[in-house]
């Protein structure tokens, strides 16, 4: 990263996601992390070039907002899911917003 893009000065102040796990919900079921891939070059991304949060909201429910930095394209990926743990542990992505304005 010789000259950061906005996304990755974002990245950069955002805490290492694998700080945060396991992420334990309250019927104990663990969230552990996921299989990380760059969205440029559909390359593995590493659990440590992951940072974001999980937020709780609810007893069962997490909210996981992450970035993962690609060593091999220099590119950022951006993950935001809605975890659910009821029997099993179920993800949901959450939809990418627009940032179009209309005219």
């Amino acid at each position: 990263m010789s000259h950061p893009s906005p996304e990755q000065l974002e990245w950069m102040q955002c805490p290492p996601l694998n700080y945060q796990l396991p992420y334990t919900f309250e019927n104990g079921l663990n969230f552990n992390g996921f299989n990380a891939q760059c969205s440029g070059c559909h390359q593995p991304i590493e659990l440590e070039q992951l940072r974001g949060s999980l937020s709780a909201i609810g007893l069962d429910r997490c909210l996981l907002s992450a970035r993962g930095y690609c060593d091999a394209c220099d590119g950022i990926t951006c993950y935001d899911f809605i975890l659910t743990a009821t029997d099993q542990l179920n993800v949901e992505p959450l939809p990418r917003q627009s940032t179009t304005q209309p005219l």
